[in-house]
């Protein structure tokens, strides 16, 4: 299977892209990025702003919360093809957590997203969903 067939079928198989139909999953695979990142590195970091969301081709990628204490909290362990990242783009929120490469790890999608370009591939108008943040519980 060619590499761009790859994405296309990583994201049906992805929990947040499986209603797409595959004409919007092409497009999408034809416009998103890919990025490897190292053992230990940081694909983010807890408290920066977020404004994009990853889905894992491959590797293994964790999330951990500092507590307030300043301890490590880990929260989960993702694996291919798991979404992440996005709670901070859909609340416009900082990063809830870090999250950091376990082992070498491909992210087929590193996706920068804003409220004026994702409804597009949709086939929608932009408009920001009305959902209330976490955060202020």
């Amino acid at each position: 299977m060619d590499p761009h067939h790859q994405v296309v079928d990583l994201l049906a198989r992805a929990q947040l892209f499986k209603a797409l139909d595959e004409r919007v999953l092409r497009q999408l695979a034809a416009r998103l990025p890919q990025r490897v990142f190292a053992k230990g590195a940081a694909i983010f970091v807890q408290e920066e702003l977020g404004d994009r969301m990853f889905v894992l081709a491959e590797g293994v990628v964790k999330l951990v919360l500092r507590s307030s204490r300043g301890n490590l909290i880990e929260l989960v362990r993702h694996r291919p093809p798991a979404v992440f990242g996005e709670v901070a783009v859909l609340d416009g929120g900082p990063r809830s957590a870090t999250a950091e490469a376990v082992q070498r790890s491909k992210l087929i999608v590193r996706w920068v997203i804003s409220w004026g370009t994702a409804p597009r591939f949709a086939g929608r108008e932009p408009r920001k969903p009305d959902i209330p943040s976490y955060r202020q519980y």
